[in-house]
């Protein structure tokens, strides 16, 4: 990217996700640091953006199975068994019916 239309893609972004904290660099080069375990996620503030409280949102909102979703995160204390955490997933994975 042109350095100069930098500050207009930036723009953009912001204007699609006015929470997103933009990393620059070059073919893909970041600290793994930021990229991992950031908190990105906060229903607080998401709350906060639609003018909402919980109670209220819980009313509004449908549980539905959205299949622009790709992936997730987990987070544990302590050691985890992938395999008998894989298989908990697998269960539930591509039954819709279960997952609302």
């Amino acid at each position: 990217v042109n350095p100069a239309e930098l500050p207009k893609i930036e723009s953009r972004l912001k204007k699609l996700n006015s929470t997103v904290d933009i990393m620059r660099c070059e073919q893909a080069r970041v600290p793994m640091s930021q990229l991992f375990n950031v908190g990105a996620f906060s229903l607080e503030r998401i709350l906060e953006e639609q003018y909402m409280d919980e109670e209220e949102f819980n009313s509004f909102y449908q549980p539905k199975m959205d299949r622009s979703v790709s992936n997730v995160g987990v987070r544990c204390q302590g050691a985890i068994n992938m395999a008998a955490f894989q298989r908990f997933l697998n269960t539930y994975l591509g039954d819709e019916a279960l997952a609302t």
